[in-house]
């Protein structure tokens, strides 16, 4: 008789647990977003499979496209009024998806949302600049060069060079294996690192066009290859030209990656969240 009672606590339990973890096949699943106030000093990034944007809330980033290192101290102006405002006194909110990553900024006539993208399947970051403002506003984007393999490896001999024809900053090496490109279909060149005996900078900075009033989308492409500057070149220009699909068909990845793993369906809405978060 115990061991019946046994057996049957041992399959109630069982079923139980079943009807708690489903394998989910019909494709739905929970809508993932966190959005809050900014904290300057925390870690923020957006990754793919490929490429990854590492910083904090500040704005202030590092790009790379592995196995490679393409730039480091990344950061913004707004240039509105005769005056030039740091982007990170102007953090509000923050809110990233599974697919993206995106801080608020606000100033008193003008907010720029920008959002970090890495595409799943694409070797390469979109840095997405919404813009709204009353008063003529243009954005300027500074970066140091830091073209390097992943440690302990290292590349040698570097350099970085104005490209017209694509709107960006070419950064290549003595062999021509690897190949980065940063820049903007709208960019036009702002300023280039240079070291002399008298002085240096290691800043270099892209314009992206004013917006004259209301709003408008600005974008900043990154992209690298290991297979020579045409491969970088392709990758540039399809992430320049079609941005908005990479965005929809990594959003779809996630998804479709929630929707076909074991899954738990839980009580309460934030332990939802916060499992389906971890899953990623």
């Amino acid at each position: 008789m115990n061991g019946f009672l046994k057996h049957r606590r041992c399959v109630g339990i069982l079923v139980f647990l079943l009807t708690l973890c489903s394998v989910a096949t019909s494709g739905q699943s929970h809508d993932l977003e966190l959005s809050r106030d900014a904290r300057p000093w925390e870690f923020f990034c957006a990754v793919g499979t490929r490429a990854g944007l590492f910083g904090n809330e500040s704005g202030n980033f590092e790009a790379w496209v592995y196995p490679l290192k393409i730039f480091r101290n990344f950061h913004l102006r707004f240039l509105t009024d005769g005056r030039s405002i740091p982007a990170e006194t102007l953090v509000r909110t923050v809110t990233v998806r599974p697919e993206s990553s995106a801080i608020l900024y606000a100033g008193d006539t003008f907010s720029v949302k920008e959002t970090l993208l890495v595409p799943v399947r694409e070797s390469g970051a979109v840095i997405v600049l919404e813009v709204e403002t009353v008063h003529p506003l243009e954005i300027e984007a500074i970066f140091e060069r830091d073209f390097q393999l992943e440690w302990p490896a290292a590349l040698g001999g570097t350099y970085s060079d104005w490209d017209a024809g694509v709107h960006a900053f070419y950064f290549g090496e003595e062999q021509r294996k690897y190949a980065a490109f940063v820049g903007s279909p709208t960019a036009v060149f702002s300023a280039q690192e240079y070291q002399t005996n008298y002085s240096d900078s290691p800043a270099s900075a892209l314009r992206l066009g004013p917006t004259l009033k209301g709003k408008e989308t600005k974008i900043i492409a990154v992209a690298a290859s290991v297979s020579g500057r045409d491969d970088a070149e392709a990758s540039y220009r399809r992430l320049s030209a079609d941005y908005s699909a990479e965005a929809k068909d990594s959003a779809k990845y996630y998804r479709d990656f929630l929707a076909r793993t074991v899954s738990v369906e839980l009580p309460d809405a934030q332990l939802q969240q916060a499992y389906d978060w971890a899953r990623i």
